[in-house]
């Protein structure tokens, strides 16, 4: 699962309900759905192949975030994988399940 440095005790709460291998772009990628009293995520990795996070975003343990349209995302690199973490929930939300706050 995508998760931020020292993830929450509360992500770990969520169920993978289903997934698949799909294709962005040429490359290979996953979709995870994952589920628990808070609602739904989506988790779509893939290879990193240089991509930068978008500008405007909030930095928080590492990883960025951002809201649009009602969407919250987190924006994690591991090793060589992007997670792009969206879910349908206030941003503050979102940061505190993916994060421990130090």
């Amino acid at each position: 699962m995508c998760k931020g440095v020292g993830m929450a005790d509360e992500l770990v709460h969520y169920d993978v309900v289903g997934g698949t291998v799909t294709r962005l772009g040429r490359q290979k990628s996953t979709l995870t759905l994952y589920r628990s009293a808070h609602g739904l995520l989506v988790c779509h990795r893939i290879r990193n192949t240089g991509m930068a996070p978008p500008a405007g975003g909030k930095t928080v343990a590492g990883d960025q975030f951002y809201n649009l349209d009602g969407i919250s995302i987190c924006f994690h690199r591991e090793g060589d994988v992007i997670c792009f973490m969206a879910a349908r929930m206030p941003l503050s939300d979102l940061i505190k399940r993916m994060t421990v706050q130090a």
